[in-house]
């Protein structure tokens, strides 16, 4: 079967994007928003193009398999999870995998699996 799209990746383009908003923000460091498969351009290909980047501190995901998949790239930048994990979903669990809580619940279920969690109140 032919395929009828093709998605062309420009890192030129990527970065220099990055640096537009950079600029607007006084060249504070950005956080990187790949869920969903990085907005359907492919989490693997946009990680990798951006994984040497240092004006990036943080790579935000909405999965803890996103996280997974994305920590294996090698990355410097550490990962947060956005959504919410089932606690039997928390093994594994590398270093640089930060989660996103809105309750004290939420809190206690990562705490009780993963007791050195880092986590950020939302």
């Amino acid at each position: 079967m032919k395929c009828l799209n093709k998605v062309v990746l420009s890192k030129k383009a990527l970065l220099h994007n990055i640096f537009l908003l950079q600029s607007l923000n006084n060249y504070k460091h950005i956080f990187l928003n790949l869920k969903s498969n990085a907005y359907g351009h492919g989490i693997e290909e946009i990680t990798l193009l951006l994984k040497d980047l240092k004006q990036t501190s943080l790579v935000v995901v909405n999965s803890i398999e996103e996280a997974q998949l994305v920590s294996k790239l090698n990355i410097k930048q550490e990962v947060l999870v956005t959504g919410y994990v089932l606690p039997s979903n928390l093994i594994n669990i590398t270093s640089n995998i930060k989660f996103a809580v809105w309750s004290i619940k939420q809190c206690k279920e990562i705490l009780e699996k993963l007791p050195k969690a880092k986590l950020h109140l939302f």
